[in-house]
């Protein structure tokens, strides 16, 4: 798995949250669900109109584990929120980026968990960096498309100093 060191501007997104955590890998299957049904309703889909798509890791709570997870898209900060949408703010700073294996899309759960894995216990220990403040994101664009035969996206981790 390759991780390339990016810097970027700061991104605002809005979005519809979902409450999980990490106990007892609730997310693996809450997250998968809620893409489910936001896939099913579409409403940020049509907001998003065509744009790139996030999932942010926000509001994490390292003692109990919990965070809420935001699946959204960037917006103007001078536009007002769609209804039923909270905002975030992605700061501007280096991330490693891991992009994904091509994977079939009924895989794809079972592919970002394993790169996120990566990530966090392989790829950041040995690589001399420290986990930055801020959300860390998967970016999915023009590469994820449930009708393409294999799919991949982009996760980003905010790095601190060396």
């Amino acid at each position: 798995m390759n991780v390339e060191i990016r810097t970027r501007p700061a991104t605002h997104l809005v979005g519809i949250a979902l409450k999980t955590s990490l106990r007892d890998e609730r997310n693996l299957r809450e997250i998968p669900a809620f893409w489910r049904q936001l896939s099913q309703d579409g409403a940020l889909f049509r907001l998003a109109e065509g744009a790139p798509i996030y999932g942010a890791v926000i509001e994490f709570d390292p003692s109990s584990r919990d965070f809420t997870y935001l699946a959204g898209f960037e917006h103007p900060v001078a536009q007002p929120l769609p209804q039923g949408m909270q905002p975030c703010e992605l700061p501007a700073g280096r991330y490693a980026v891991l992009t994904t294996t091509p994977t079939p899309p009924e895989n794809c759960g079972a592919e970002i968990a394993a790169s996120w894995f990566h990530l966090h216990r392989t790829w950041l220990p040995a690589s001399g960096y420290l986990r930055g403040a801020g959300p860390e994101f998967e970016r999915y664009d023009e590469r994820f498309h449930p009708q393409r035969a294999l799919v991949e996206l982009e996760l980003w981790l905010p790095l601190g100093e060396e």
